[in-house]
This record gives C-alpha cells, structure tokens and sequence, in this order.
C-alpha cells in the first residue's frame, strides 16, 4: 500500500477477527487492553452495519472471551458511545473526532450540536466519553491537554506516524498515541527515557 511503505506485506495474510486477537494474545499470556473501533458509516446510512449491531457484536465477543475489564470502544460515530455504557457501564469510552466530524450538522456527534457547543470536548463529556481522541493536529499545545485533564478527559491522538511528532505530542502530555509503527514510538520512549511496555513471548 502507498500509504504504509514500511509495511511488510505477506501474501494470503487475511484480517483477523476479534476472537482471533484475543486467542493471540492469549497464547502469549499478555495481559494487554484493546483499543476496539467501531467503523461505523455515520454519513453514509446503509453503507456499513448499524451502531447498535457493531455493539452488540464487538461486547458479545468481549463478553466471551473475559475481557470486559481491558477493553476500550472508541468510534467517530458518538451514538456508538451511550449504547456501550448502557450495556457495560464500567468499558471506558473513547470519542474520535477530527475537523470534518466536529463539525455543525454532522451526522457523527449523536444528535449534539457542534456549532452550539463550540468545545470538541464538552461534545464528548456529553455522551459519556472517558477519552477524546482528536486528529493530531488539533492537539494545539499543552493547553488543549491541559483543557481536557481539567474535564476529567485523557487524551490520545492519532494517528503519528513520525518521530518529531511523537516527541511534540508527548512534550505536550498526551496520555497516549496512536501509531500505525508501535516499533519507532517505542524507539522514542526509549529515546526519552520513558517506561516501555513489556515485550511477550509465546507459550
């Protein structure tokens, strides 16, 4: 792919199901959380399952395999959010956003009005959210962390993919990032002597 030129492509490799992640990590006694997205089309009716279908999917797989307490939902489409609290109220919630969804009108903010609102992050404290998830390049400095900490929010951008960003967005006290290379952010924190996530073995 283009857009990934690091990525190793392996030949009839197919995507992989929920509960085949967890039988992988499970087979390397991880005990780490997942970070589910529910793909939702909010703007295209129709063209993907419904909010209510990918939660009702997504928690009975989670259900099954016991993994209630490290698991988090995350979506662009907001509605998504109460309809998973609703089911499982201690499942942290994470609201996506970027400047085409925040937007006034739009379809993804399950009914809230952006323009009457004006703060992204007032939009997700009032659908339940835990976690805001902006675009990288809304995080404009440490006064928007510092702004969602003051609501109760942590923060986590995505997606960074090189590492002067990492370093600008950790600088700024980010509580997390989302990377498509988890092996170069990890070569930061080591950089900034940060703590690493500890590397499994199988068996």
């Amino acid at each position: 792919l283009t857009e990934f030129p690091n990525a190793e492509v392996v030949r009839g490799n197919k995507i992989a199901t929920l509960p085949d992640l967890f039988a992988l990590t499970d087979s390397y006694h991880a005990g780490v959380r997942f970070n589910i997205e529910t793909k939702v089309q909010a703007d295209k009716p129709g063209a993907s399952a419904g909010p209510q279908e990918f939660v009702d999917v997504i928690l009975a797989q989670v259900r099954s395999a016991g993994k209630i307490d490290r698991v988090e939902i995350q979506s662009f489409d907001w509605r998504t959010l109460p309809m998973v609290h609703r089911a499982e109220p201690s499942i942290p919630l994470v609201a996506l956003y970027d400047g085409q969804t925040w937007a006034p009108e739009s379809p993804w903010l399950a009914g809230e009005n952006a323009a009457a609102i004006g703060d992204p992050m007032i939009g997700a404290k009032l659908v339940g959210a835990d976690i805001v998830s902006p675009e990288y390049p809304l995080v404009d400095g440490k006064r928007y962390v510092d702004h969602a900490h003051s609501l109760g929010l942590k923060v986590i951008p995505w997606t960074v993919n090189d590492a002067a960003t990492m370093r600008e967005q950790i600088a700024d006290g980010v509580d997390g990032l989302i990377t498509d290379y988890p092996t170069l952010l990890r070569g930061v924190l080591a950089e900034l002597g940060m703590p690493l996530p500890p590397a499994y073995q199988r068996g």
